[in-house]
């Protein structure tokens, strides 16, 4: 047998700054893709490996759901430079140049004939000289892009077009690079084709995220959220980031507040967090927003559960995992009409989708949802139907084994 057959074991690494740490947890979306579909890989029979960076505290090797995790240390930096909700400009380089001391780390077995796949840029270029420097396959993942939101999240127009350039050199070099290249959505990869020859458009594909319907199951008992009301909950968890849109969220809320009592929670925790508390004060619903912080994606579907309305007011996304989750868990959906999640939620059908950037709209959104809740309860149980069918993470798994083949058989 050879790598192109259907039943031949591949040998496949993963690779990201963020990895789980030894007692399995996770934050951020794009280590729980590689988290999750590295689990699902391995159930198909395949040997995977996760290549990370150090984490304070943890080993240097361990194995998960027979998926060997090898964290790469380049003195302390990387040690240092770990931060649970964020990958910084730090991290990233300092993971590319120990990446290049990996095969001291790592078994000869795992280095030989392998996938190495990165997720992102500096792990892109990391995979696509692992391939090179030991004869094998460079894939690289790209989850989603601010290309067109560089000063709508505050960038420096100066530095907005240099972001927007360099994104364009990392994504053309990389595509036209690897032996293939995946996106989480179809805008960006889009983008990538037009500027790439269309030789090699056919080595671009989208592949868009997944999800786990048993973690994230309607059937689940609800967190306790201590909020002594019975007011309705509206909850969003999200990254405290510019581009994860909350602001907008607040203000909605702010405004449906004079008009129906209900309780806002926001999980997740971010460089924002503090001006998004001010702003909940200076609006007066402080009583009435709580921020809970982080909660680790394993024990996040019990407060889902608790909520009666999720919101994503990002204005930007891949295919977003929290709607994704949502939808397995056949809650009701409030999102902005974007990219990302008007292909998983087919446009409209399985969330309300509103304008983003954009408070009026989304207290808009609310209030429909408030005035006849029982309109969403068929929409929500097909949404669930929808992720059985098309984003477990199994479904996932088999069309990416069938992208590496595919591409495979291209180069060899």
């Amino acid at each position: 047998m050879t790598l192109e057959d259907d039943n031949y074991p591949l040998n496949i690494v993963q690779i990201f700054e963020l990895g789980p740490t030894d007692s399995g947890l996770l934050m951020g979306g794009v280590e729980n893709h590689v988290w999750q579909m590295s689990k699902a890989l391995k159930k198909m029979g395949h040997n995977v490996s996760i290549l990370t960076g150090a984490i304070p505290e943890n080993q240097e090797k361990i194995t998960i759901h027979g998926v060997n995790i090898y964290r790469i240390k380049l003195k302390n930096y990387l040690s240092t430079s770990y931060r649970s909700q964020q990958l910084t400009y730090k991290r990233q380089l300092f993971f590319l140049l120990a990446s290049k001391k990996v095969n001291f780390k790592l078994p000869k077995e795992v280095l030989s004939d392998s996938v190495f796949h990165g997720h992102v840029y500096s792990s892109g270029l990391a995979a696509h000289n692992l391939a090179k420097n030991h004869k094998g396959y460079s894939f690289n993942t790209i989850h989603g892009s601010y290309y067109n939101l560089w000063e709508d999240i505050g960038a420096h127009p100066l530095r907005a077009r240099l972001m927007r350039r360099a994104e364009r050199t990392l994504a053309t070099f990389l595509a036209n690079n690897c032996t293939g290249q995946t996106h989480t959505d179809y805008d960006f990869a889009q983008r990538t084709k037009n500027w790439i020859s269309e030789k090699k458009r056919a080595n671009v594909r989208t592949i868009l995220n997944g999800v786990n319907p048993d973690q994230f199951n309607p059937s689940i008992k609800p967190a306790t959220l201590s909020l002594n009301t019975d007011n309705p909950v509206i909850m969003t968890t999200r990254r405290l980031v510019k581009k994860n849109g909350v602001k907008y969220l607040i203000k909605a809320f702010a405004k449906i507040s004079q008009e129906m009592e209900a309780e806002l929670v926001i999980i997740g925790d971010g460089p924002e967090k503090r001006s998004l508390e001010q702003l909940a004060k200076k609006l007066g619903i402080e009583n009435n927003c709580s921020f809970l912080g982080v909660i680790p994606n394993l024990q996040i579907a019990p407060y889902l559960q608790a909520a009666d309305v999720l919101i994503v007011p990002s204005l930007v996304e891949a295919s977003s995992i929290s709607v994704l989750e949502g939808m397995a868990m056949e809650k009701a959906i409030i999102a902005t009409d974007i990219p990302g999640i008007r292909e998983i939620t087919h446009k409209g059908r399985f969330a309300k989708l509103v304008q983003a950037q954009s408070s009026n709209s989304l207290k808009e959104g609310l209030l429909e949802f408030f005035s006849d809740i029982d309109s969403f309860k068929e929409q929500n149980k097909q949404a669930r139907l929808e992720i059985l069918k098309n984003f477990t993470w199994d479904a996932k798994a088999r069309e990416l084994t069938s992208f590496y083949r595919e591409a495979i058989s291209k180069r060899r």
